[in-house]
């Protein structure tokens, strides 16, 4: 298992894997909602977007 922090980057050089996203609920004052985005790029063995 890898777990990344905001920013963080990592290779995975695997045929196959599955990702996994998971966070706290929002135990602001505020009780305001928040988004949660991810990005995936699957790049080929050329370095090109699949």
């Amino acid at each position: 298992m890898i777990n990344l922090e905001k920013g963080q980057r990592v290779n995975v050089n695997l045929p196959k894997f599955t990702i996994g996203l998971g966070w706290d609920t929002n135990s602001s004052s505020t009780g305001e909602d928040f988004d949660l985005d991810a990005s995936v790029f699957i790049l080929g063995e050329d370095k090109k977007l699949i």
